[in-house]
């Protein structure tokens, strides 16, 4: 290990067996490649004293080629003094390249959305990820030793991340459902497994951290389970749950063999952990405010400690030597030996609330023949190693296992409906020949809109995402059939990206997902949350881009909406980027566009050769399709377009009548300016006949109307039968529009 200055070694306090720390005076300068360490110790009688000097070992070392820094005397007791010299070079006698220490604790504060490493020799520590708070609730934690990386569990964000033990950024590894809280978190390095527990959805699931192939191993008798744990060798999980029946419970890696070691004496068993080597089980219970132990068939229960009512346990972990804990009351890792007895702070006081912990000394030896190591075992999807150098192969969640028992089989089929052609619409799915559904739109994006269309068979690139029932909602009788799908964008089928339990929905059918696939001379409307109005986009020569507004008009409106499947007929243009102006980075491809009206397709038009304008994105056009032929509106009574008495039209243009103001607020006014091609955005409705009172010939048609604002036609609010109404012309409604 090389140092940047080898001749300039630290200066140590040197006490052993001292009260306070605070109160040494001697000092010891340390060797080359030493550096200050402090620890305590409990001793016969009782009383915690401290031992300190210098230790051959490197504080705050990780494996990246980073500058790290030790203790100083004058910064030994700062707990900022563990971050690495390339944040505040808080020692510059010791800024050294250093290798990860072998023995350590990993935990999460969710208080400072944070992730720590702690040296176990020096307890010493330094921060692995400083989260975002306002997005971020980190819970529980568990290491994979064979690639180096820290894997935790976001409650808030409903995210499993990985990250490396030394720090280098972090990386999304599965989204989980809205309902999802994933509270506990166990890895299996060799078999690349992980296991959570969900008491969100009461499942334990399980996922190959390389494939991030998942299902879900265990849905039934689970009611919040909490904390996991697993014995690598015999291939077990040891679980909590505080529910409504307390319990600790084990089961075999696929679930088999489950039973109950314990549900007596629990009411919150937030932490477990597993001693291999002594064969026994820990858990620490926040109700009880106890640290207790069993041997791993559940007899032997012993109680270790009692933290009493200031207590409140969350995590805990063991070693060779002794417990470490977490408690939302302490802000530090407090330790326990494992015998029982007095609980001491381990390291610094230095955080807020501490919630998972993991020890890691390294990686556990004779962990027996594994089945899944070569080849997974032989399994599609996912391999479940079990005792006996045997396993399971169980299959992601949508296929099925074949007789085989390693086989796995499901298909998917897409359609697109809501649109005018195949290459766009509301996306509906049938899982295995089953019945069609649709897809939720949380969390859907460019890559799952980019696999569903290479389904259909076209390119994989350039699919456009829409949400919010872009094209019209599905019908009620037919299911939400996935939630939170979640793709790489290399699948080639959307069962292969992650999802929700098949089924398992809180989205209802205004949040249908659809998409718009690429294809030379697609169009569809962008800037707004509606397929019948907005910036018109072209895709030409493989790109997505804009048309300019010179020339644009009437005639050409009617083509593009034409070609969106509206009726031509009261189409209307919106230049200088009415509905915003398109990416500064995509091209300008069509200018000077002039149409009869008749043409199928805006090529056909007489216009500048693709991509040659005299443009910027300021002029690019928009149009206003009518979505409802039959229902039309108008503003009278005034000498502006943007103002006026609303009157509408339900038989195509025939007759008109007005709407009374009953319940006509700011929603209602947007809901007609957006009808007439004005933003929604500062409308202002006007009652009492503002713009005067409709004529007496004239029917009230519309009365109570109730808009949540997003609606494109007034006849999709809520409203009084058509016709019917209590009002009289004073009542006449009117709305005040902005461009």
């Amino acid at each position: 290990m090389a140092f940047m200055r080898s001749a300039d070694c630290l200066v140590c306090s040197h006490c052993t067996g001292v009260a306070d720390p605070n109160a040494c005076r001697s000092t010891q300068l340390c060797s080359p490649g030493q550096s200050c360490f402090q620890r305590s110790r409990t001793t016969q009688s009782g009383t915690v004293t401290y031992d300190m000097g210098c230790m051959d070992t490197q504080i705050c070392a990780v494996n990246l080629g980073l500058p790290i820094v030790g203790r100083s005397i004058t910064k030994r007791e700062k707990s900022d003094c563990q971050q690495c010299c390339s944040v505040d070079n808080c020692n510059e006698n010791l800024c050294t390249l250093g290798s990860l220490t072998q023995s350590f604790l990993l935990f999460v504060d969710s208080r400072n959305s944070a992730v720590f490493r702690m040296d176990l020799a020096t307890q010493s520590y330094v921060l692995i990820e400083s989260l975002n708070p306002v997005v971020t609730n980190p819970v529980a934690i568990d290491y994979d030793y064979v690639h180096q990386n820290v894997y935790w569990t976001d409650v808030l964000s409903k995210l499993i991340v990985r990250g490396h033990v030394g720090g280098a950024g972090t990386t999304i590894i599965e989204s989980l459902s809205s309902s999802s809280t994933a509270d506990g978190l166990a890895i299996d390095p060799e078999s690349r497994l992980l296991f959570y527990t969900d008491t969100g959805t009461d499942v334990i699931a399980v996922l190959n951290i390389d494939t991030r192939k998942e299902t879900v191993i265990i849905d039934s008798g689970l009611d919040q389970p909490r904390a996991i744990t697993l014995d690598v060798k015999q291939r077990k999980m040891y679980w909590t749950d505080w529910g409504s029946h307390p319990k600790i419970e084990v089961s075999n890696y696929d679930g088999t063999n489950r039973r109950i070691l314990v549900d007596s004496g629990l009411q919150l068993p937030n932490a477990v952990a597993l001693d291999p080597t002594d064969a026994v089980i820990y858990w620490a219970d926040a109700g009880t405010a106890q640290i207790e132990k069993m041997n791993l068939d559940g007899s032997n229960r012993l109680t270790l400690s009692n933290g009493g009512s200031t207590s409140h346990y969350f995590g805990l972990a063991v070693d060779d030597h002794a417990l470490y804990y977490t408690d939302w009351n302490r802000n530090s890792v407090m330790t326990l030996p494992k015998s029982g007895g007095t609980a001491v702070p381990f390291g610094k006081p230095a955080f807020g609330r501490l919630n998972d912990i993991h020890a890691y000394t390294g990686p556990q030896s004779n962990t027996g023949n594994n089945a899944c190591v070569d080849g997974n075992g032989g399994c599609d999807h996912i391999c479940l190693p079990l005792a006996g150098n045997s396993r399971t192969c169980v299959c992601q969640q949508g296929y099925t296992l074949q007789t085989n028992g390693k086989s796995c089989s499901g298909s998917a089929s897409v359609r697109l409906t809501g649109g005018n052609s195949t290459s766009k619409g509301r996306v509906e799915v049938s899982l295995n020949g089953g019945s069609w559904g649709t897809i939720c739109d949380d969390r859907f994006g460019p890559e799952e809109a980019n696999i569903i269309c290479s389904m259909l068979g076209f390119q994989r690139t350039g699919a456009i995402a829409k949400d919010k029932s872009y094209f019209g909602q599905a019908q009620s009788s037919l299911p939400i059939v996935l939630d939170d799908l979640d793709c790489i964008g290399t699948e080639g089928s959307i069962l292969e990206c992650s999802h929700s339990p098949l089924g398992s929905t809180d989205c209802s059918h205004n949040e249908d997902a659809s998409v718009i696939c690429a294809s030379e001379g697609q169009v569809y409307l962008s800037g707004t949350d509606n397929n019948y109005q907005g910036r018109v986009e072209v895709f030409l020569n493989g790109r997505w881009g804009t048309i300019c507004d010179d020339s644009f008009g009437q005639n050409e409106a009617k083509v593009v909406c034409g070609m969106l499947g509206f009726p031509r007929n009261g189409s209307l243009s919106r230049g200088a980027s009415a509905f915003g102006p398109g990416v500064e980075t995509e091209p300008i491809h069509l200018d000077n566009v002039q149409c009869a009206g008749t043409e199928a397709s805006i090529l056909d038009c007489q216009h500048n050769r693709v991509d040659v304008s005299d443009c910027g994105h300021s002029e690019d056009v928009g149009v206003l399709c009518q979505a409802d032929a039959s229902v039309k509106v108008r503003l009278t009574g005034s000498s502006s377009n943007l103002e006026g008495r609303v009157e509408i039209s339900v038989d195509n243009g025939a007759t008109w009548g007005t709407v009374c103001d009953d319940n006509f607020g700011t929603a209602e006014a947007g809901v007609v300016c957006a009808m007439m091609g004005f933003s929604r955005t500062g409308a202002a409705a006007r009652g009492s006949a503002y713009y005067g009172a409709g004529s007496s010939s004239q029917n009230i048609l519309l009365d109570d109307v109730t808009c949540t604002g997003s609606e494109y036609s007034i006849m999709q609010c809520q409203h009084s039968v058509v016709g019917t109404s209590n009002c009289a012309h004073s009542e006449d409604v009117g709305v005040t529009c902005q461009r």
